[in-house]
């Protein structure tokens, strides 16, 4: 038995069971693995979403904790750089959302 992290708009949208896996679903078996792929994915398309597998419970929830609180992260400090803005200062992000 296999579970599946459903992340999409940088939110868990699923845990769910899953029996087998296909050829090009990559099994995370560490949280470093798992840690990696999240950067990945942020650096590459400035989300963080995607299909991630676990072969453990514990680990699959592990790993949901842990993008929503990169997701917190990410949120505070984008609204501590907007309460610096001087009047008329425009905020842009550094990264944009590309999936």
């Amino acid at each position: 038995m296999f579970y599946k992290v459903v992340v999409r708009k940088n939110l868990i949208e699923e845990i769910r069971h899953q029996r087998l896996l296909a050829e090009d679903q990559q099994l995370l078996l560490t949280n470093l693995e798992a840690g990696a792929s999240l950067a990945q994915n942020f650096q590459q398309f400035g989300c963080i979403d995607s299909d991630y597998f676990f072969d453990d419970s514990e680990r699959a929830k592990v790993f949901a904790s842990m993008c929503m609180d990169f997701m917190k992260k990410l949120i505070d400090s984008r609204m501590a750089s907007i309460d610096r803005l001087d009047h008329d200062q425009e905020y842009i992000a550094e990264f944009s959302y590309q999936r």
